[in-house]
């Protein structure tokens, strides 16, 4: 499910969930969650410890994003990240040294 820089990583799929999951980002530029072209992710209820960014979502991918958090000793750069993406938040956010990335055509929803 992950590759060299993203612990979790979808892509080109219709459909995906990760829930209650604890997620240990590789590296200092990878996400714990990162979705690529996909229809719709559902990211609920995750730990996240050290990384890039929490969530990511990019090209055209729909993050809902529900109940995360973070380790507070080891915080992403950034919560949460977009690129011509969108994510949908609600309740807690994985915490990061910047709260949010928001890049060309990307939009973060409360």
């Amino acid at each position: 499910m992950g590759d060299a820089n993203n612990a979790v990583y979808f892509i080109n799929s219709l459909r995906a969930h990760l829930v209650a999951a604890s997620i240990a980002i590789p590296g200092t530029t990878g996400a714990g969650v990162q979705a690529n072209a996909v229809t719709s992710v559902n990211v609920s209820n995750n730990y996240f410890a050290g990384g890039g960014y929490g969530i990511a979502s990019l090209n055209g991918s729909g993050v809902v994003s529900i109940g995360n958090a973070s380790d507070p000793a080891n915080l992403p750069q950034y919560g949460l990240r977009v690129a011509a993406g969108n994510i949908y938040k609600s309740g807690a956010q994985p915490a990061g040294v910047w709260a949010e990335s928001v890049n060309t055509g990307g939009q973060i929803w409360s």
